[in-house]
């Protein structure tokens, strides 16, 4: 089964390998490349690149496959990639002519990675150490309704602009993120439910009953996930300025953070039963069987209060 599996896998490859190539013309090279992700996970990428520029585009084939075995066809796919390889180089950006310093200083954001997972990653990388993890400097070129386009500032052009000790800049940073990436924080209820909304759905009538009883009771509940209003990379919010802090007195007392993925915080009162060890357990587990390995953050739970500040919680 799984030979089959990959023959299909690899037909698939060929095939829409084949068919950019013919769609995009002469002009581009197209290869079959493998990326560095989060967490030291390697992908295999479609990579699109003009020949006479650095221009390029990747495309993850494993989402290419997965689209493709829900139904939508090579040729849909190819056309799909050579127009956006079409519409890119027709307003393409040019990293070099507004690279200056000022300017990446204003558009420099953070993103939380685990520390030990990503140490070849980091090497290049600039980046800012914190228990665990590591905050990593990124730079913003574009936002909107689609998404984000950014890149990780490497640390060659980081030292060319003579921009000094990164933790000199952390503080300057943590406001820009939350200025481009302002936090949320949800009923993990209401955060279920929107979920569901958002992919077409209805909500159980466990959901519907739990948000009425919840609703009587002054909106109180059990977790509360912390993430930004994109949800995307929305667990660097921990360290906004002033935020656990605020928090602290919204659960009157010390709180956990439970790292659900790089994209989000569960945060649960100290008042509820629940002791780190279990926590800790429910996070390996979770890990384990839900979560992609590239967007897991962190093995284990975190603990707030003022009097002692962040710490990790293991066990």
């Amino acid at each position: 089964m799984e030979k089959k599996s990959y023959a299909a896998r690899e037909a698939f490859t060929l095939e829409i390998k084949k068919m950019v190539s013919e769609k995009v013309g002469t002009e581009y090279q197209v290869e079959r490349l493998t990326a560095g992700k989060n967490n030291g996970v390697i992908k295999e990428t479609l990579h699109v690149s003009r020949k006479s520029s650095d221009y390029a585009l990747s495309f993850y084939l494993e989402e290419l496959y997965r689209s493709y075995c829900k139904g939508i066809s090579t040729e849909a796919l190819s056309e799909n990639i050579a127009e956006i390889v079409r519409e890119e180089d027709r307003t393409p950006v040019q990293i070099q002519e507004f690279l200056s310093r000022s300017w990446v200083e204003e558009n420099l954001f953070l993103r939380l990675v685990n520390f030990e997972k990503n140490l070849e990653q980091l090497k290049d990388a600039v980046y800012v150490r914190r228990l665990d993890l590591a905050a990593v400097f990124y730079v913003l070129t574009e936002q909107g309704e689609g998404g984000i386009k950014s890149f990780r500032l490497p640390r060659e052009l980081w030292e060319r602009m003579g921009l000094g000790d990164a933790e000199e800049y952390f503080e300057h940073i943590l406001e820009n993120t939350e200025r481009l990436f302002p936090a949320e924080l949800k009923r993990i209820e209401d955060s279920l439910a929107e979920c569901i909304r958002k992919e077409g759905g209805t909500e159980p009538e466990w959901l519907k009953k739990e948000l009425q009883e919840e609703s009587r009771e002054n909106g109180r509940s059990l977790f509360y996930v912390l993430t930004n209003r994109q949800k995307l990379n929305g667990a660097i919010a921990l360290f906004y300025p002033g935020l656990l802090s605020r928090l602290e007195e919204k659960f009157h007392g010390g709180f956990y953070l439970i790292p659900s993925s790089i994209h989000e915080m569960l945060l649960l009162a100290e008042s509820e039963e629940a002791e780190a060890g279990e926590l800790n357990q429910m996070v390996r587990e979770v890990n384990e069987s839900h979560v992609i390995p590239e967007e897991i953050l962190s093995d284990h739970v975190y603990y707030y209060r003022k009097s002692c500040g962040l710490c990790s919680r293991l066990g």
